[in-house]
């Protein structure tokens, strides 16, 4: 008999401790999980409204593209440094990156796209408000610590749904209509449903996360050189450079492209994307000194160690950003779940709370005698 009382403590404690971690984290998760969801589609969204007809040549000229590298920096550098983004199959245009504004432009005639750019100022707020919570350290502390809650929530849902996984039904995920007497059901079996690829999502965003406020998972990866251009040909520029490194990884496609001045001298960093390599924005990173010559930089994304590969994937499995047609739905279906799982949850405790003081206002006072 105390047997059985001692295993009917445990599920209750575990549920007390799933609903005051819920109640702790689910505004900050919810305004994370709802700003995810519109970040899922936004390369296709821009392409759609702000950049309509759009392409990419798929026999691009890496010479040419050296030239117009050396025209946009000449054009858009307005201060010590510039930030780019070549143009990809996803986002067939140029992009120049100025704090949390963007400006595309046209492949061939390097003429910015002025349509609805209302759209990428809406989507660089949701993008703020996703990783910082609009309040920069200070949200990514609490987006942190509510993405652990979210892990625990996640595992200790699964365990006390586990009895009762009988009683799943299709008409828990689907509801018509909905009914506030049944937030409890939609809660526990969608919750369920999604929590494979939700475990993913979020382990990933808490790691990623870990890594910017706590401490890297790997030490930073060594540097070397490359080579040292001849004497007689300095200084570079911005495309003898960028032609450059371009020989190093022929069959690599540019993606992020940095060009600044510092007290060693001008420089251009530039970050490839190897064939295959499922992040969109590559791994791979290459140094060019425009004054020394140096040519230094990272090993190849895939001649790295196993444990890099994995932390190398974690934007992609987080995000979906590069990911095929059906991982992406899945994190879509799975985020949007997520937002319904935490409002039948807060709304159900809600619910419960005043049906319980609507209880205990109804209950007749003991009279007192004196």
């Amino acid at each position: 008999m105390q047997q059985a009382k001692r295993k009917k403590k445990r599920p209750s404690g575990l549920w007390q401790w799933h609903l005051w971690f819920g109640l702790v984290a689910t505004v900050p998760l919810l305004l994370a999980a709802v700003s995810g969801v519109l970040l899922l589609y936004q390369k296709e969204l821009v392409r759609l409204v702000v950049t309509p007809g759009a392409h990419m040549e798929s026999d691009r000229d890496s010479h040419a593209d050296a030239q117009t590298l050396q025209t946009l920096v000449q054009e858009y550098a307005s201060g010590a440094m510039i930030n780019i983004k070549a143009p990809s199959r996803v986002e067939p245009y140029w992009t120049i990156r100025e704090d949390h504004s963007l400006t595309l432009l046209n492949t061939e005639s390097l003429e910015p796209y002025t349509r609805h750019n209302w759209l990428l100022d809406a989507f660089a707020v949701v993008r703020e408000l996703h990783v910082h919570l609009l309040t920069s350290v200070v949200g990514e502390w609490l987006l942190l610590i509510s993405g652990l809650a979210a892990l625990f929530l996640c595992v200790s849902g699964i365990i006390l749904w586990w009895p009762g996984r009988k009683a799943f039904r299709w008409q828990w995920i689907t509801p018509n209509p909905v009914r506030r007497s049944h937030y409890l059901h939609y809660h526990r079996h969608l919750g369920a449903l999604i929590s494979p690829v939700l475990l993913v999502v979020l382990l990933t965003g808490a790691v990623m996360l870990w890594q910017k406020r706590v401490q890297p998972l790997l030490p930073p990866q060594p540097v070397s050189t490359f080579s040292t251009v001849p004497k007689d040909v300095l200084p570079l520029t911005i495309a003898e450079a960028m032609s450059l490194v371009q020989q190093i990884y022929p069959n690599a496609r540019p993606t992020y492209i940095r060009a600044w001045a510092d007290g060693d001298g001008r420089q251009l960093r530039v970050r490839f994307r190897l064939a295959d390599e499922w992040h969109l924005n590559g791994r791979t990173t290459v140094w060019v000194n425009l004054d020394s010559g140096i040519v230094s930089g990272t090993a190849r994304s895939d001649k790295v160690g196993e444990a890099r590969k994995l932390v190398n994937q974690l934007y992609p499995l987080h995000s979906g950003y590069g990911m095929d047609f059906i991982y992406r739905t899945l994190v879509l279906l799975s985020g949007v779940g997520f937002c319904w799982v935490l409002w039948t949850g807060f709304m159900h405790y809600i619910k419960r709370q005043l049906s319980r003081k609507r209880r205990h206002s109804n209950t007749p006072s003991k009279p007192h005698f004196y």
